[in-house]
């Protein structure tokens, strides 16, 4: 359809579009002509080239299938559908730039003023539209595309075709914009009048589309792994910054900052190692979100009412205003950064692990600047704005609407979310940073976590109230809160066990029962959808197995404290087991029970917090025999019971698990344990039925018998 919409319009330009302007005797007014006699004949002027190149602007794309998203045919005819739009857009953007060329190649052939007023003056939407119409020509999903007709040539060709065609995408948008700053005599090597086309002169609009062309083939670059044009291009982006910086006659709005910042935040410092940057992408992301946030400040400010501007004065002269500029005000008006964006910079920072301080054996352990600075932000968030001049129009209802819009967005579940799995994967704490204290920076997120729970609880309740349609009307969406709400208890309690201070069992025991509280509150929440899966809120094994282990890597010292320790880890385990009885008795899945790191770490916690005894042999004993029996045991689980008794204390515990009908069998496995070659592999398939990735049956899931 496109298509034959391109062809035509190639028709039409050929009929009707070459004679254009050819002499003074065309630009006769019809009066003069009706004098004449003549007929009077209807010539092209900017306006028409105009609406000539929005059509063909328009049938540009930027909509084209992810070929690696589907497979078989489905793959093949979207590579076919992309390959066909991705030349049409081509082909658009070619003709749109010929026609450009012609009206202002045109306009400035006229030497009065007359015959530029009659041709008008060339349109600044048309050199945004060309703009837009190169850009579409940049798409990420083409790099493998194939038309039918580009099958003949060779992989190669295609290959170096559909390159070049992204960087003479980026070339032609930036020519076009010096061409923009000579013609309005912005440029330094101008010759054009200044007063002649001054509006002309690029703007905001105009740079935000060319950003947008250079975080597009940014990632291509990346993923070549071409340095140097990676550079070169990240240049170009700080190059327009200090642009939009320096001239004061172009003021960045919000959807210039949201590219910049998108663009920093998910730019791979890997590959910027050696490369002069200001602390880096993930500092340059920051920095645009605060001034964003600066600069949206700033604007509200020049709205509020004040004594000093008049008060119901301003009122006046509202009416005064015509509802064009006000339209036109509005649509210039900035929008704050949302939640998006500024999660966005903290999983930048999250995610920050720059080479110099990255240790080979914890590659996938956050860096603690990182943390800090998520951590900062997201206090951010959560801190009332205090500003004096919104407290001093308080009574205003229509200033209380700009003044919440004013306020920062608070953080939801995915930051909280995201800085807690943080938190959970950073080991090595500083001392002196803001996250030396886990503890407590745990249960203040937790404490946030769970008031922004209570506000969204009650903002649905009044919903539900006033009869209108409330979010929980679908269930996925509260499905989706409640796997993220118990991911963020399951990392806090990691956390915790991971900070191994004194009193980090009991914190860890606390959370978990915090966790089940919250599961009982949703439910007793009058919006509350029932799912059919109880299971989303409810501590699972990674929870329990978490208290376990904070139990037994704690630092207690004391006997006493050793004690208190033991019996959280035991309380944890035994409600594991627990679980068994009530999946045998009820069938109800959503209860946790026991798995392999479940045994490990009790195994564990009973070798560090109890002394050799009778009493520990029996207990590792017993929990070896229910590991065999549940089909759980690993090479780790093995290890912590081989460390936690002596040799002739597991020869008794083999003969307690091994039938009779294997002694042969057993012989060799006591000869390999008294020579410390025993292992796992060597032990019975069916203790370690249930463990992903050896020889037997896999998976994690089983019927409790």
């Amino acid at each position: 359809m496109a298509n034959e919409q391109l062809q035509q319009m190639e028709f039409f330009h050929d009929s009707a579009y070459v004679p254009l302007l050819e002499d003074d005797s065309c630009l006769k007014t019809d009066d003069e002509e009706e004098e004449k006699g003549a007929v009077v004949q209807v010539y092209p002027t900017a306006e028409t080239y105009t609406l000539v190149i929005l059509s063909y602007c328009n049938i540009g794309s930027s909509s084209l299938h992810n070929p690696n998203q589907q497979g078989g045919c489905d793959r093949d005819r979207d590579r076919d559908e992309n390959a066909k739009q991705l030349e049409l857009n081509i082909k658009a953007a070619q003709t749109a730039q010929n026609l450009l060329d012609q009206m202002v190649t045109r306009y400035n052939s006229f030497t009065t003023l007359q015959q530029k007023e009659l041709f008008g003056e060339p349109k600044m939407i048309a050199f945004r539209n060309v703009l837009n119409a190169w850009l579409q020509c940049i798409q990420p999903t083409t790099t493998t595309t194939t038309s039918r007709s580009s099958r003949r040539r060779s992989p190669d060709d295609m290959e170096e075709e559909e390159e070049s065609i992204h960087y003479v995408a980026i070339q032609k948008m930036e020519e076009l914009v010096n061409w923009m700053n000579e013609l309005s005599g912005s440029s330094s090597s101008s010759t054009t009048n200044c007063d002649d086309m001054i509006f002309l002169k690029p703007d905001v609009i105009t740079y935000n589309t060319l950003l947008q062309a250079y975080t597009k083939i940014i990632p291509l670059i990346q993923q070549e792994e071409d340095e140097d044009e990676f550079h070169r291009m990240l240049d170009k982006v700080q190059n327009i910054q200090e642009t939009l910086e320096n001239d004061s006659s172009i003021t960045p709005d919000h959807v210039t900052h949201n590219i910049l910042l998108h663009f920093w935040s998910k730019l791979n410092s890997n590959i910027m190692e050696g490369y002069d940057l200001v602390m880096g992408a993930e500092q340059k992301a920051e920095d645009v979100l605060m001034e964003w946030e600066r600069s949206y400040k700033q604007q509200q400010q020049d709205f509020i009412p004040t004594k000093e501007r008049g008060g119901e004065k301003e009122e006046e002269e509202d009416i005064l205003v015509s509802s064009k500029d006000k339209k036109k005000k509005k649509r210039r008006s900035m929008n704050p950064p949302n939640v998006r964006s500024w999660g966005a910079v903290i999983n930048a920072w999250v995610k920050y692990n720059p080479a110099a301080a990255t240790d080979e054996n914890n590659d996938n352990l956050n860096n603690v600047v990182g943390v800090e600075r998520s951590l900062s932000l997201l206090y951010q968030m959560e801190e009332e704005e205090d500003d004096d001049n919104l407290q001093n129009f308080s009574n205003n209802v229509s200033f209380q609407q700009r003044r919440r819009q004013m306020i920062r967005p608070k953080p939801d579940l995915i930051i909280y979310s995201t800085v807690m799995d943080a938190l959970a994967n950073t080991i090595n704490y500083n001392q002196e940073s803001v996250i030396s204290n886990v503890v407590d920076v745990v249960l203040d997120l937790l404490d946030g976590m769970e008031q922004q729970q209570q506000e969204e609880l009650e903002i649905q309740r009044r919903r539900q109230q006033q009869q209108r349609q409330h979010r929980y009307n679908q269930p996925y969406q509260q499905q989706n809160d409640e796997t993220l709400i118990a991911r963020i208890y399951v990392s806090a309690i990691k956390a915790i066990a991971n900070a191994q201070e004194m009193n980090s069992p009991q914190v860890a025991l606390s959370i978990l029962e915090r966790m089940k509280e919250q599961q009982q509150q949703r439910r007793r929440s009058s919006n509350y959808v029932y799912h059919g899966n109880d299971s989303l809120l409810l501590p699972t094994s990674f929870g329990y197995n978490h208290v376990i282990n904070s139990a037994a890597i704690s630092n207690a010292e004391t006997p006493n404290d050793k004690r208190l320790h033991f019996q959280i880890a035991l309380k944890a385990f035994q409600e594991l087991r627990e679980g068994k009885r009530i999946r045998r008795t009820n069938s109800n899945k959503s209860v946790a029970i026991p798995d392999s790191f479940t045994y490990a770490y009790f195994i564990k916690a009973c070798c560090n917090l109890l002394p050799p005894s009778k009493s520990r042999h029996e207990i590792i004993s017993k929990a070896l025999e229910e590991c065999t029996n549940d089909g759980y045991l690993s090479e780790e689980v093995w290890r912590r019971g081989m460390a936690g008794v002596s040799k002739e204390e597991m020869k008794e515990i083999l003969i307690l698990l091994l039938p009779n009908s294997i002694e042969e069998g057993y012989r060799s496995m006591v000869d390999m344990l008294y020579l410390g070659d025993l292992r796992v592999t060597d032990l019975p398939r069916q203790w370690s039925r249930n463990i992903g990735g050896r020889d037997g049956p896999g998976g994690w899931s089983f019927d409790v018998e």
